[in-house]
């Protein structure tokens, strides 16, 4: 089957785009590089692989976050992929080793630079525990804090998970954060 890159180019199922090679265990990871006729890719490095998922600031395409270490990771770069910085979320001692992450966003920038990453977790096992949002300040990285969602609604079900979470636009002034 061919499907579209998002360069607009056809290409066949499991081929990479044009100008991004193929490696052991895939595509290499590639981004667009500067916008003009035509679109052109360049291969950035990955903190550590596979990544299993991907989020980038609404207003600053260099900061990205993204989920490893058998979505139990999370790194972040402010310079478009080219070093990366772990959150140390599986180090914390509240973090449950069973949970995984199952999205990931960035908030828009506020208070002069600072922004919050949040995850959404979700344990796959026996819907006795249950999930949440987690976030963490990007001044204050190994400082990952539950927001226990669950406790703000007295009939939520034990073992309900989190499956997507995303900022508000305006999450500077209105501090929401969707979860679904």
């Amino acid at each position: 089957p061919r499907t579209t890159s998002s360069s607009g180019s056809p290409t066949t199922a499991g081929a990479c785009p044009r100008s991004c090679a193929k490696t052991a265990t895939g595509c290499a990871t590639c981004r667009p590089g500067p916008t003009g006729s035509a679109v052109r890719w360049s291969s950035i490095p990955a903190p550590v692989l596979p990544v299993w998922d991907i989020a980038v600031a609404p207003d600053d395409e260099d900061f990205v976050a993204v989920v490893t270490d058998s979505r139990q990771e999370v790194y972040l770069s402010d310079d478009g992929g080219e070093t990366w910085t772990s959150t140390f979320l599986s180090s914390i001692p509240s973090w449950d080793p069973t949970l995984l992450v199952a999205d990931i966003a960035v908030s828009p920038e506020y208070d002069g630079g600072e922004r919050d990453i949040a995850i959404g977790a979700r344990h796959p096992g026996d819907g006795l525990v249950a999930g949440d949002v987690w976030v963490v300040q990007t001044g204050a990285l190994s400082t990952w804090s539950a927001q226990e969602v669950f406790d703000l609604h007295p009939d939520a079900l034990t073992g309900m998970d989190v499956s997507a979470v995303a900022f508000s636009p305006d999450y500077a002034d209105d501090d929401t954060i969707l979860a679904v």
